[in-house]
């Protein structure tokens, strides 16, 4: 089984998502027959005005389409909200479902701190789930 992983911030313990994620990996790595990549980006020590237009995550989010196409994953695992707050993260979004549904690819959305996110994150987070 193939899993992959996108996060943010997975270096260090500043951004306990990334933390998390990394965690994660290492367990299924453990795992006989379980394969599992993380693709991330470091946003850490940005600005507020750097975050909301960061192309980090984006970049990140092109990597992943090029790994379902080359690898097939199983499994895609986005952990969110991310440290930066582009909103061109919603079309990449949108088209990571649509290359995991052509790829056989599961899409899970693995949502932390959601009683804690500001109104834009929520609209964010709603988008995601429609």
């Amino acid at each position: 089984m193939k899993i992959l992983i996108i996060a943010n911030n997975i270096i260090g313990d500043s951004d306990g998502i990334g933390k998390h994620a990394r965690l994660v990996k290492e367990e299924f790595s453990k795992r006989e027959g379980v394969e599992a990549v993380i693709v991330s980006r470091t946003t850490t020590g940005f600005s507020t005005i750097k975050k909301v237009f960061s192309v980090e995550m984006h970049k990140a989010f092109k990597q992943a389409y090029n790994y379902i196409s080359q690898e097939k994953p199983n499994v895609v695992i986005v952990e969110y909200p991310f440290d930066e707050f582009n909103p061109i993260i919603l079309l990449d979004y949108r088209k990571l479902h649509k290359q995991c549904k052509k790829n056989g690819a599961r899409l899970a959305l693995s949502l932390h701190e959601y009683d804690r996110v500001k109104y834009l994150r929520r609209k964010v987070i709603e988008s995601f789930m429609k």
